[in-house]
């Protein structure tokens, strides 16, 4: 696999992580304006399935960026 599609393949993955990160965040602020606790309960629900779909995001841009350090690791000269 080639440099270019692993960046472009990280950007989709970096795609993919804002999306539920987003619902995350209006899962938990419509469920803090509502203030009940039905509401509550079920923003948490939500919320944990959407934390569930981060890991699984970060996971794959891991797997992505391990590839790349593969393809062409860091040469240690060039890091000072």
């Amino acid at each position: 696999m080639s440099v270019e599609r692993l960046i472009a393949d990280m950007d989709s993955e970096l795609h993919d992580l804002c999306q539920p990160l987003t619902v995350l965040s209006c899962h938990l602020e419509l469920a803090h304006w509502k203030g009940d606790a039905d509401s509550l309960r079920l923003a948490v629900r939500d919320s944990i399935v959407e934390c569930r779909r981060i890991v699984q995001a970060v996971a794959r841009m891991r797997a992505h960026l391990a590839a790349m350090l593969e393809m062409h690791p860091p040469n240690p000269r060039e890091e000072n």
